[in-house]
């Protein structure tokens, strides 16, 4: 029985919490919570070894974020037998984590011809033209770590720490 108590499970290398979201959703979340590539790698696993067998658990929707997976239920799903079910899945390991090495897709973006209002400060502040700030931040490889609340907005992470400015 589901008594709403996290339950404890490893994944992947990693240490998870289940927590149940009312009725129709549950949380995933890592014991270990950073903004990192690694904590969003683990993520982006989880949810790549859940989609294969999504519908059959009654899962609606997987909805990532920095280092916690969203379940959004069916209407029809059973919490309890969900929970059951998940738990069995994670206890076998290998066949879910061998579903779980996919790789995520590269998207190459190009900036607008004419850099931010704040480049030139930036710039400034870091002691760099223009266009080296601009070359740093492209050399860079980001990561969506999630889906903002602005409709396709994306928060990245993967900023190298020499560019880091506070707001």
């Amino acid at each position: 029985m589901f008594s709403g108590e996290p339950i404890a499970f490893e994944f992947a290398g990693s240490s998870w919490l289940l927590f149940a979201l009312g009725d129709r959703a549950i949380r995933v979340e890592l014991v270990n919570q950073e903004m990192s590539l690694a904590s969003c790698g683990a993520v982006r696993k989880l949810s790549t070894a859940l989609q294969p067998v999504q519908t059959s658990l009654g899962i609606q929707a997987l909805v990532p974020a920095y280092a916690s997976l969203m379940l959004m239920l069916d209407r029809n799903a059973d919490l309890i037998s969900l929970v059951s079910k998940l738990s069995e899945l994670f206890a076998a390991g290998d066949s879910v984590n061998a579903a779980a090495k996919s790789v995520a897709p590269l998207v190459q973006l190009q900036l607008m011809p004419e850099p931010g209002l704040d480049a030139a400060l930036l710039a400034d502040a870091f002691g760099l033209s223009v266009p080296q700030l601009l070359q740093q931040f492209c050399a860079a490889q980001y990561q969506v770590a999630q889906i903002g609340f602005r409709a396709g907005f994306p928060y990245l992470i993967g900023l190298p720490p020499a560019l880091s400015f506070p707001r």
